[in-house]
């Protein structure tokens, strides 16, 4: 997979995982734990890359 691929599968991922945890925890706080964890796969995507 060239980089171009990897970004676009990356966000698609993302986007998932952002839409099905703003469906799924109406409770502020988890919300923010997952967000917090959805962050930390950020930086690993980031990293990935590099």
């Amino acid at each position: 997979m060239n980089f171009l691929e990897r970004v676009t599968q990356a966000q698609t991922i993302i986007r998932g995982r952002v839409h099905f945890l703003q469906n799924a925890w109406p409770d502020d706080k988890i919300r923010g734990y997952h967000f917090q964890m959805l962050n930390v796969y950020f930086l690993l995507v980031e990293k990935t890359l590099d």
